[in-house]
């Protein structure tokens, strides 16, 4: 061993890596947060027709979903630490591309590069969070409460600097996210690799109630956010004639989804199973009613404010769903299978309000929008979030998946071989 080096996997204690993992989280979702807004501003002040940015948002979320399903492989062969460090520089990659260019091929490539960071990083840092041993639940869900933040500072930074410059703008979100690059390099903990799990044993996870929940939840919230990454600034800046004005409404939304994260931290079992119905109906409901309110200041407000603390609820309690319904081995497969539903609402949400800015205006369109995301709801009335995590796997019944490889059948050879099929394994390529 070299001397001063720490083995790998025993890098920091699981809470200090916590709270490195949700600095990295807080300057990376800021830097997206700004993204996210100058995208849709600056496609409108280049003319863009409002099918054209609904498109364009859409692109993102196609890369996305292909990264989120991509990244968990991945992690087979490079560390989770190093993907995070990788997403958070492509992040900066596509904000500097609209630098360099705004046209249309330009924004195209520039959206489909930060799908493919948005997909890789969120998939890598919570699974880097479940992981840990003990309180895997509440290690994500604080992850996920402190990067709200960052959703919250980004949108009335952009829209301040967008009035200004948009290349400025863009200029700090690229900075910003080569921050957060360094920090998580520098801070998140070295984690040894994962091993292989079979298909078989990824299929079981349809079986446990609290995954399907998550999946449930990721769409209604991957729908609500698509639709404030596209439309949303679409309707207030028509509304308004600000970029100012526009960043600060988007801050309200992103604000409520702080407080519905909070608020979910706070509950028992059984306020938990009522929350994911309120939340999906709250979502729902406040975009329908954003659609007719957005000349109206306060009532748009209100009405994103809602729809905020029903997504912000519907986003911790998706992945920590998912994640408490399936033993440790399989938190990771079960957060991804989440957040893969999450991103395909993320692309279906614009799209689908793209194609019906072809029959009805804006606001309708917007309308119909948020009763769709509500009807997940009778579904929600069904399921119980309270369920006790699936019971392990038997070592026979993973040998029999695994083909009987190895000494045991389930256990891999090394000092990471405890953490059982679908663990750990003993190298770190960070």
């Amino acid at each position: 061993m070299v001397l001063g080096r720490r083995p790998p996997g025993r890098q920091g204690s699981p809470r200090a890596d916590t709270g490195a993992t949700a600095a990295v989280a807080l300057i990376y979702s800021a830097a997206l947060a700004m993204e996210s807004v100058l995208l849709p501003l600056l496609a409108l002040a280049e003319h863009f027709s409002r099918p054209e940015i609904g498109f364009l948002t859409a692109l993102s979320a196609v890369t996305q979903l292909l990264f989120r399903l991509g990244t968990a492989p991945a992690m087979r062969r490079y560390a989770d630490r190093r993907l995070v460090v990788a997403a958070a520089l492509v992040l900066s990659v596509a904000a500097l591309i609209l630098t360099w260019s705004d046209a249309l091929v330009f924004f195209v490539i520039s959206e489909l590069v930060q799908g493919a960071a948005r997909g890789m990083f969120w998939t890598a840092t919570q699974t880097h969070v479940v992981r840990s041993r003990t309180n895997a639940v509440n290690r994500m869900a604080t992850v996920n409460f402190v990067s709200s933040f960052g959703l919250l500072a980004g949108p009335p930074i952009a829209g301040v600097l967008a009035e200004r410059s948009f290349t400025a703008a863009l200029d700090v979100a690229a900075g910003i996210g080569i921050v957060a690059a360094v920090l998580a390099g520098i801070t998140m903990r070295r984690l040894p690799l994962f091993e292989a799990v079979t298909e078989r044993r990824r299929k079981r996870l349809w079986s446990r109630p609290g995954v399907r929940a998550g999946c449930w939840a990721g769409v209604t919230a991957g729908s609500w956010r698509g639709l404030v990454n596209s439309y949303v600034p679409v309707a207030l800046q028509q509304a308004s004639g600000s970029s100012a004005i526009v960043g600060v409404m988007v801050a309200v939304a992103n604000g409520a989804s702080i407080a519905g994260a909070g608020l979910v931290g706070t509950m028992r079992s059984r306020g938990r199973r009522w929350a994911f119905p309120v939340g999906i109906v709250a979502a729902g409901a406040g975009v329908a009613v954003f659609g007719f309110a957005a000349h109206a200041p306060i009532l748009a407000a209100a009405a994103l404010a809602a729809s905020g603390i029903g997504a912000g609820m519907l986003q911790t309690l998706g992945p920590t769903a998912a994640a408490a319904a399936v033993g440790k081995e399989q938190r990771g497969d079960a957060v991804a299978i989440a957040g893969s539903f999450r991103a395909g609402a993320l692309f279906a949400a614009p799209i689908g309000t793209a194609g019906l800015l072809d029959v009805v205006g804006l606001s309708p369109a917007l309308a119909i929008a948020g009763v769709l995301l509500a009807l997940p709801t009778l579904s929600a009335l069904r399921t119980r979030l309270d369920d006790a995590p699936a019971r392990p796997v038997p070592v026979a019944e993973a040998r029999a998946d695994a083909g009987g490889a190895g000494p045991t059948g389930d256990q891999p050879a090394g000092p990471a071989g405890a953490a059982g099929r679908g663990g750990m394994a003993a190298s770190d390529s960070a």
